[in-house]
């Protein structure tokens, strides 16, 4: 927090951002630290090589139909617990 506003700050390369991103936008790797990346992102304002980040912000925008797919086949797998409430009143 500075001043009353909450700051984050991650520190990677270009390329090593840019092979994050495309693990997720290409790739179409849902569940990764990465999604929550680059939602910040989006949301975030670059305080230096704006023009580069407007390029990704562009990129992360531009949600895949793919990763759409894997995204929600990916959460669609949990525990029903209803079953074990079952299990137990058996």
């Amino acid at each position: 927090m500075f001043q009353g506003v909450e700051c984050q700050v991650a520190h990677l390369t270009i390329a090593a951002w840019e092979r994050d991103m495309a693990s997720v936008l290409v790739e179409f790797n849902p569940g990764t630290h990465v999604e929550k990346a680059l939602a910040g992102l989006l949301d975030g304002v670059g305080l230096h090589g704006r023009d580069l980040i407007k390029q990704w912000q562009a990129r992360a925008a531009d949600y895949p139909e793919g990763l759409a797919r894997a995204t929600v086949e990916h959460h669609l797998r949990f525990f029903p617990l209803w079953l074990v409430a079952e299990l137990w009143r058996a």
